[in-house]
């Protein structure tokens, strides 16, 4: 099953009811303001992998300037830079 990580502003109905339509396991952390009778141990869950989706993201702006702006016309171009990116942040991981 698919999984869609993303931030509180992303927090809606609509959206939630969208994924859950086209089998998309919503990994969305409720808004503050919102009464939840959720237990705090799934939001912890939500907050760690947010992190690591945060910290990737980081890395990859930082250290591989041409992602940090879209210069690319296709999306496909600019997800292959993406990719290239992770697999060279993975190759430093392991060595």
């Amino acid at each position: 099953m698919l999984q869609n990580h993303a931030d509180k502003g992303y927090d809606a109905k609509k959206i939630r009811e969208y994924l859950a339509n086209r089998n998309i396991r919503d990994r969305i952390p409720h808004r503050n303001f919102k009464p939840r009778n959720n237990n705090r141990t799934n939001q912890n869950s939500y907050n760690k992998t947010r992190y690591v989706v945060e910290r990737f993201f980081a890395w990859i702006k930082c250290g591989f300037h041409r992602t940090r702006i879209r210069y690319e016309r296709l999306a496909e171009n600019y997800l292959g830079l993406i990719h290239i990116a992770s697999f060279l942040m993975y190759c430093r991981v392991l060595r």
